[in-house]
């Protein structure tokens, strides 16, 4: 009598990332949630959040360069 098939076994999925030689743990930052505005701005302070806006603004990161607007 010949032996029953054996099941499919699943694909194996990629290895887990192991940590390097020197034994470093990677983790995602945790950013603090900021209280929402406890006054309604003046027209003045409107007009000059308005102009501040309005000034492009060149950052430089560590992986790239970019020009935004401050409320991007």
């Amino acid at each position: 009598p010949a032996a029953p098939p054996a099941a499919a076994s699943p694909a194996p999925g990629p290895e887990p990332a192991s940590a390097p030689a020197g034994g470093y743990r990677v983790r995602g930052a945790v950013y603090p949630a900021f209280d929402p505005p406890k006054k309604k701005l003046s027209q003045g302070e409107t007009s000059n959040l308005g102009m501040i806006l309005s000034v492009p603004l060149q950052i430089t990161v560590e992986i790239g360069r970019t020009t935004k607007q401050i409320k991007e």
